[in-house]
């Protein structure tokens, strides 16, 4: 199982912080299963800023997890149940 940000959308200023990311792109990936979406990650909170340059994709994902919460967990379940016919690419997508 791999979760991976593709991309992300930013503020470019936001209360006293530039480049404010608030929105990521994923994908989850289990064998030929796949799951993708947009999620919005809360930005009411800047008091362990990081710079956009210095953001890793670690931090993208720790913050996706955070966000998706217990969905995060379906996702898995779903992609650990599902077997793919025949080796043929499975795709979903997920919006919030």
């Amino acid at each position: 199982m791999i979760w991976t940000v593709k991309g992300y959308d930013y503020y470019f200023q936001l209360n006293d912080e530039e480049d404010v990311v608030w929105n990521l792109h994923w994908i989850f990936t289990n064998g030929d299963y796949r799951s993708y979406g947009t999620e919005e990650i809360a930005t009411d909170d800047l008091s362990e800023f990081i710079e956009l340059e210095q953001v890793t994709q670690a931090d993208l994902v720790r913050w996706l997890f955070t966000s998706l919460g217990e969905e995060k967990d379906r996702i898995e379940a779903n992609g650990a149940a599902h077997e793919a016919p025949n080796g043929s690419l499975v795709i979903t997508e997920v919006n919030q």
